[in-house]
């Protein structure tokens, strides 16, 4: 039987400190007899310890397949290198497609259809200036007709669709394309535009100017394209 505290007030003078040692060392031992019981389950009839029942497992403890692993990323990152040194450059792409598919959301492959056809489609970014010097800062960039094109759900993520296929490689920007002129009217029409021309007036104090650009499949997208059509 552990033997009681004793009261603070019974203490000699000085024993404050050597006190409170004391009852911290005994909540920390009674701490860790109850963790070694949880850990080591009740015992049976015959001294084996009897297999804990799911409400006797602590509510904070992972179960064991879900445990982080110590040294995993490392782990991770070996295997990455080791693969790296012999791997051929179709692998080295098949990789990174892999990648990009467990990210891609259904309205990101949608666009990727619509451009599979290699045609150009109009784009816009929204710049902000001085009114005397050339537009230094875009207030608004990857405004697109591709996401209605494509008939994608979530038409006000366009830009942000764009914008991470764009990142991946899989979409390359170029210059104004004349010929679509009525069509660039058209989209500079948008609530994004139109957001993006009163934000850099009205709030910047600066003049806003359009910029007319167009997107279509970049090379690696169009290699990713034929992956994953590979063999259909």
């Amino acid at each position: 039987m552990a033997t009681p505290d004793p009261e603070p007030q019974d203490l000699p003078p000085g024993g404050l400190r050597r006190y409170l040692v004391h009852v911290l060392r005994g909540a920390l031992d009674r701490r860790l007899d109850r963790v070694e019981r949880l850990l080591s389950g009740p015992r049976q009839a015959g001294g084996e310890a009897a297999t804990p029942s799911p409400r006797d497992e602590p509510r904070d403890q992972l179960p064991a397949h879900e445990s982080p692993g110590v040294g995993e990323p490392a782990a991770a990152l070996k295997a990455l290198l080791d693969r790296a040194m012999d791997q051929t450059q179709e692998q080295s792409e098949e990789a990174w497609f892999q990648a990009v598919l467990g990210s891609l959301v259904p309205d990101e492959a949608l666009i990727l259809s619509a451009l599979s056809d290699g045609a150009r489609h109009p784009m816009l970014h929204v710049a902000a200036g001085s009114w005397l010097g050339a537009p230094q800062q875009l207030v608004a960039e990857n405004i697109s007709s591709i996401g209605r094109t494509a008939g994608i759900q979530w038409l006000e993520m366009t830009p942000a669709y764009v914008g991470r296929l764009r990142r991946w490689g899989f979409i390359e920007l170029g210059a104004e394309d004349a010929a679509q002129a009525a069509n660039y009217e058209i989209l500079e029409t948008d609530d994004a535009v139109i957001r993006a021309v009163q934000l850099a007036r009205q709030y910047r104090g600066e003049r806003a100017v359009i910029l007319r650009h167009t997107i279509r499949l970049s090379a690696a997208g169009q290699r990713f394209w034929a992956a994953c059509h590979r063999g259909r």
